[in-house]
């Protein structure tokens, strides 16, 4: 898999008057995630622990709601990562498969790769498959979104990050595969003091074959380190 090129780059940073703030409170550093984990649970909950080797890890979890109860069971492998899990919805005494979730792992133990199915008329049929790529240091820098069309999975979206020689994520570039080839849909770029800090985070949008403004984020810390001051602004025409 080749990175695709970055068509349309943005121009320098406009005057930041153009920017008003807004009320909202919004990371940007979750704009940069792209890597799902597992799913997590919070309510009504009944643990199921198993012993692998000298640790109790997570066999099964019940969830009740209001849309009823499920319950959601994992296989591990020998290192204890999870290789599957099997949601099941509750039909009086019976449970009833629903979803599945299979994981695949590179010998370095990261994420290579997460499939979804969900269980149709007697069989599972795809929903879904994330891809993972690392560079040489163990950043991600490609996460391929695919979905599951007439017996085979096709491409849905892109997510392409690079990093300075410090390993701190300069962008993030989000792309939807569209008519047989990627179009860019979002840019952001981060800047960093001496520190690792990160200092603003500029979002864009794609448009046309160029970058419209969206979102500026910036932040600031005390001598210890710490967050002392965050503002995210909108970008007004």
């Amino acid at each position: 898999l080749v990175s695709p090129a970055m068509r349309g780059q943005p121009s320098p940073l406009p005057h930041q008057q153009h920017f008003a703030a807004v009320p909202e409170s919004e990371d940007p550093d979750s704009v940069a995630d792209s890597q799902d984990d597992l799913p997590s649970y919070s309510r009504n909950l009944t643990f199921s622990p198993t012993l692998a080797g000298d640790d109790w890890v997570l066999d099964t979890v019940f969830v009740s709601g209001s849309g009823g109860k499920t319950r959601h069971m994992y296989t591990r492998d020998p290192y204890s990562r999870v290789l599957s899990e099997l949601a099941q919805v509750s039909i009086g005494e019976l449970w009833i498969d629903a979803s599945k979730d299979t994981y695949a792992y590179a010998e370095d133990g990261r994420y290579r790769e997460r499939t979804r199915e969900e269980y149709r008329e007697g069989t599972w049929s795809g929903i879904s498959q994330i891809l993972y790529w690392y560079d040489n240091r163990g950043k991600l820098v490609l996460t391929l979104s695919r979905g599951w069309e007439s017996g085979g999975w096709i491409n849905s979206s892109l997510t392409s990050s690079s990093y300075d020689g410090s390993g701190n994520r300069c962008s993030v570039l989000t792309q939807t595969w569209r008519n047989g080839a990627w179009s860019n849909t979002g840019l952001t770029t981060y800047t960093y003091d001496s520190s690792g800090h990160v200092l603003s985070a500029w979002r864009r949008l794609a448009s046309g074959e160029g970058w419209r403004n969206s979102y500026f984020y910036s932040y600031t810390y005390d001598a210890a380190g710490n967050r002392r001051s965050y503002l995210r602004t909108r970008w007004v025409d």
